[in-house]
């Protein structure tokens, strides 16, 4: 006997009760360019921020432990790696932290309310 057969064999409240409890059951994140493309609609995604993405998909899978990106400015470098990627790997590690340390305490304190509204999925911070 498959699962469609038993599936079939519930009654209508067996049925709810499976839903309800489905509901419940935790999801996984979606991959980092979904969830970027997510939080901010209109971002342009190019050859160099599609490599960086997978280079995001492999710190918070474990797979890549230390990075050094050496691009020009205005490459989305900071947008990619000091707000996107802390709240997607908090979506994927709830039980983890992250910390965010930049040059100035301005740009870190910039940094991390940005990153802190992209984790509670409000679009883009002001």
């Amino acid at each position: 006997m498959n699962l469609s057969h038993v599936l079939a064999r519930l009654s209508p409240t067996e049925q709810q009760e499976l839903d309800r409890l489905l509901v419940d059951v935790p999801r996984a994140p979606p991959p980092f360019k979904e969830f970027v493309t997510s939080r901010w609609p209109g971002f342009r995604w190019a050859r160099h921020t599609e490599h960086l993405g997978e280079l995001c998909e492999q710190i918070v899978q474990g797979k890549l432990t230390r990075l050094i990106v050496q691009l020009p400015p205005r490459h989305h470098k900071s947008m990619i790696f000091s707000r996107f990627l802390p709240a997607y790997y908090l979506r994927c590690h709830p039980q983890r932290w992250v910390a965010l340390a930049s040059y100035s305490a301005e740009l870190a304190n910039l940094n991390s309310r940005a990153a802190r509204v992209y984790w509670a999925g409000q679009g883009v911070p002001p």
